[in-house]
């Protein structure tokens, strides 16, 4: 029999590797049990997304990977503001004839709700209504298509500009090894009691986890100490604590209830907190706006997120990880680390670019390669020919897209113009592909000079601006050369 880990290798994806030729990836930004979550461009669009795959070692179960084209397809149907948007699925056939599939995802800033109540601990009423009801609403949408999300908790909420959204809908339905009862799928904290006891994934299990969550934000504790599935089956769960003014009680508790008949509907729920909640933007993105997270759809959990087999610890451990929100005041280590990004970028040179925005977890949500403190892991950067620059014009814009991006994420460019630079750089694209280097070169100018004004207003680092200054003058040569 071959080796799992011989398969694994077989089925390595790297970067820079095209994904049918339509999805170009650029570095992981999430490593799970069972998935990887890259970071990556859509080359017919110009756009980044998120790009999550499934284990090579597991891929190759066709239960699994059948189960994963089917939940696809479910999550996909599934269009609703709160719920991260699935644009794409595809399996990607290596030579040796070995199958990964793959879910091409919405690409989201901001940070995980972990993050922000590990920062902010118990959160005002409004707020918690504001995000319990945006979480319920996209919940009631999924429950009217027969689809069940299985593991709700802070680390699969995203609080992004817009609002919240859920992460990982269309997975959880098939979490749970088919047909062993040894297996149980979600997080013990946040998982009902029937869970215990395999019982078939019904929307009631959803209400629980939300309100375990809603208990959360409104707390800063669990309504019951559990950690582990071991300590889910024997802890004795009485009434919880009393929840503070004003947050309601009664709903909360209902949605706690043991018995899953009495617990309300997701509708019921999302216009109970809605009438509660305030605005949107100034509720959710408090935490999210001021400084966005990991450039990632930050899927906790992997395409096929990871099950605790009883009695193991909690399913944390395989969560699938974003890199946490850097702090507000960066460290000196965190700076340089941004400044050796953008350089690298500059050189054409991507890899693993989110580990060095790493400053802290919560709840749940650890680091790439976890660290006890909260400070940039060393990556040790790959060989690069410092003399070594785009081979087109095409490969420069791809590696500005990804120059914004990535300092979009950490902050290094105002979030105003983030939008206007995607803009420019696609309009640049248009007319290589039109092959007018004339207009071109007169647009890159253009591009230079808002760059330089950027900096000059403070609206981007000076890092970024000399990173982005390199790429423009590459792509300007490239272009007076045609």
């Amino acid at each position: 029999m071959q080796r799992w880990d011989t398969v694994y290798a077989m089925a390595a994806l790297t970067p820079g590797m095209r994904l049918h030729d339509r999805y170009q990836l650029a570095e992981p930004i999430g490593a799970g049990g069972m998935a990887q979550v890259w970071l990556a461009t859509d080359l017919v669009l110009g756009r980044s997304v998120a790009v999550k795959t499934l284990d090579g070692r597991l891929a190759q179960d066709p239960q699994l990977r059948a189960g994963a084209r089917r939940e696809a397809q479910a999550a996909a149907k599934l269009a609703h503001p709160h719920i991260t948007a699935v644009h794409d699925y595809g399996e990607l056939t290596f030579d040796d004839g070995h199958v990964v599939p793959f879910l091409v995802m919405e690409l989201l800033t901001g940070q995980t709700l972990a993050q922000a109540m590990h920062s902010d601990g118990p959160m005002p009423w409004e707020r918690v209504a504001t995000i319990a009801g945006q979480i319920a609403s996209a919940l009631a949408a999924a429950h009217a298509q027969g689809v069940v999300h299985q593991d709700i908790k802070p680390a699969n909420v995203m609080l992004t500009p817009t609002g919240a959204k859920i992460l990982d809908f269309g997975i959880a339905a098939i979490r749970g090894r088919p047909g062993s009862p040894d297996w149980i799928s979600g997080t013990p904290a946040y998982a009902p009691p029937e869970r215990l006891k395999q019982a078939v994934p019904d929307p009631s299990a959803d209400i629980f986890s939300l309100g375990v969550l809603v208990y959360e934000m409104s707390t800063g504790r669990l309504p019951w100490p559990i950690e582990t599935w071991e300590q889910a089956a024997s802890v004795e769960r009485k009434p919880p604590a009393p929840l503070p003014k004003p947050v309601p009680s009664k709903q909360i508790l209902a949605a706690l209830a043991l018995d899953p008949a009495q617990r309300p509907a997701a509708a019921q729920l999302a216009a109970e907190f809605g009438d509660a909640g305030g605005d949107v933007t100034a509720a959710v993105s408090a935490a999210a706006v001021t400084r966005p997270s990991s450039p990632t759809l930050i899927a906790n959990r992997g395409f096929l997120a990871g099950s605790a087999k009883v009695p193991e610890r909690s399913t944390r451990m395989y969560d699938l990880t974003p890199v946490p929100a850097p702090a507000r005041r960066r460290s000196p280590h965190l700076a340089a680390a941004l400044t050796l990004v953008v350089l690298l970028i500059a050189l054409g040179m991507v890899f693993l670019a989110a580990a060095f925005l790493q400053s802290g977890g919560g709840n749940g949500a650890q680091p790439l390669n976890p660290t006890k403190s909260p400070t940039a892991a060393a990556v040790p950067p790959p060989t690069l020919n410092a003399t070594q620059a785009p081979a087109s014009i095409n490969e420069a814009l791809t590696l500005m897209r990804r120059a914004v991006d990535l300092a979009a994420i950490s902050g290094e460019i105002s979030r105003d113009r983030v939008e206007n630079l995607r803009d420019r750089i696609n309009d640049i694209a248009e007319r290589d592909r039109r092959n007018r280097p004339k207009d071109m070169i007169n647009k890159l100018e253009d591009l230079r000079k808002e760059v330089s004004d950027m900096a000059e207003e403070g609206e981007m680092s000076p890092a970024v601006a000399a990173g982005l200054h390199t790429l423009i003058a590459q792509a300007i040569a490239q272009a007076q050369r045609q």
